[in-house]
């Protein structure tokens, strides 16, 4: 049987001479309703949450009449496809602002187990995180400029290393930036 109960349905164990329904099916609703209230009243709640201080604004609002072209997506399952194809498809001269909580390595520029991030220059040169080179050839092949806004995990770079951000910072038409999260 199914109660509701401050508005979350609430399972209740059936028997099966009153009920039409078997016992497993019974034990089953049993168990994911009290799984479902576990998971509820759990007081561990993962925090992905960096900001460390207390956030004061910065800035104040403004007004800008024209006209933009937006696309606007957050990280739906093929969300690395769409900002390259994006990056691929933008016209020369144009320009792209990418704001993302972060943007990591994948060949491990971007961790260290010595609280520093970065790696040799080979190995920035080899990074394979499809948005990283094709952010490098739109600006190096059609001139399109970056502005790239992330997360400030406060990680420096590893000295003699060079990480992600400040490889892109080398290039004249890519302009990165961090902000506190809120």
């Amino acid at each position: 049987h199914k109660h509701e109960r401050n508005g979350l349905a609430v399972a209740a164990p059936c028997t099966p001479d009153t009920d039409s329904e078997a016992p497993a099916s019974s034990m089953r609703g049993l168990v994911a309703a009290l799984v479902l209230a576990g998971a509820v009243a759990s007081p561990y709640r993962p925090s992905f949450d960096h900001q460390t201080q207390t956030y004061t604004v910065s800035h104040k609002p403004v007004s800008v009449d024209g006209s933009i072209n937006l696309e606007l997506f957050f990280s739906p399952d093929h969300s690395i496809d769409t900002i390259t194809n994006l990056i691929q498809q933008a016209p020369d001269g144009s320009r792209i602002d990418i704001g993302t909580p972060s943007m990591d390595s994948w060949v491990g520029c971007t961790y260290g187990d010595s609280g520093c991030q970065g790696c040799n220059v080979t190995g920035m040169r080899g990074e394979t995180f499809p948005v990283f080179p094709a952010i490098l050839n739109a600006a190096h092949q059609r001139s399109v400029s970056f502005r790239i806004i992330s997360n400030n995990y406060n990680t420096p770079t590893c000295e003699g290393q060079i990480a992600p951000f400040d490889w892109l910072a080398l290039q004249s038409n890519i302009e990165g930036r961090y902000f506190a999260s809120v």
